[in-house]
């Protein structure tokens, strides 16, 4: 009873065995294309994506990519594009829309930067979310026997957050009365209050839910003395800039 019981455990891990060993082995040769980069964006700035290849298996060669490049061309300009290492192709400003074509003639494994877009961002950009698409991309690669294949890759899309750079005011009141004759676009006003009045409480409001207040520049109870009295509101923007 003990020496069959054996016989049929070998035979189930040798049956177990040959499964494993003459299983078919299946090769994904790239895992994808991926746009890696800075997900928030600020007005006139200047920013860089690269475009990343990522192969996982060693003895794939890559040659070969090409994509279409699309992008919210009101808020983005694509000025040029830096190469990878050993990567040739355009280098030139690119409009949205447009298919380019990069060669790799030594061949490259594994994860590599095919090149990188350098975008600017416009500087009066208003617009809260911008993307840089992807479409249409393949690739090329030789396989262990040297054999050329070209496949398809789906399509990538980056969402970028535009920063704002509203730094103005909604409303501005001292001691809960708003400000004769307040506008966003007024930066001075004089304010007269009876000699007895020993305290002013400023409260102001962003015009961008976004926009934050310097450092003991925003909203507080500020102590008066007789005379002139000077106090400073400023307004900081998502994208830092400051205005008072």
């Amino acid at each position: 009873m003990i020496k069959s019981e054996r016989i049929k455990i070998w035979g189930y891990l040798f049956s177990l065995f040959l499964l494993v060993l003459f299983a078919p082995f299946k090769v994904d040769a790239l895992q994808g294309v991926s746009l890696v980069g800075e997900s928030s964006v600020s007005p006139g700035a200047t920013v860089k994506y690269n475009v990343v290849l990522n192969a996982n298996e060693a003895t794939t060669v890559v040659t070969g990519f090409s994509t279409t490049v699309t992008y919210d061309s009101s808020v983005l300009t694509l000025n040029s594009v830096e190469l990878g290492t050993s990567w040739t192709g355009n280098t030139e400003s690119i409009p949205s829309g447009k298919t380019i074509s990069f060669k790799n003639s030594a061949g490259v494994s594994g994860q590599t930067v095919v090149a990188t877009f350098v975008f600017k961002v416009s500087s009066t950009a208003s617009a809260n979310t911008a993307s840089i698409n992807l479409k249409g991309s393949s690739y090329s690669y030789k396989d262990i026997d040297g054999a050329e294949t070209s496949v398809s890759l789906e399509a990538v899309t980056k969402s970028l957050n535009v920063k704002s750079s509203d730094n103005t005011l909604k409303a501005l009141k001292v001691n809960g009365v708003m400000v004769d004759g307040f506008t966003p676009d007024t930066f001075e006003y004089d304010i007269v209050v009876e000699s007895s009045v020993e305290q002013a409480k400023i409260l102001a409001t962003t015009n961008s839910t976004k926009a934050t207040f310097g450092a003991n520049n925003g909203n507080r109870t500020v102590d008066l003395m007789y005379g002139s009295n000077v106090v400073t509101v400023v307004v900081v923007s998502e994208s830092g800039i400051s205005q008072t």
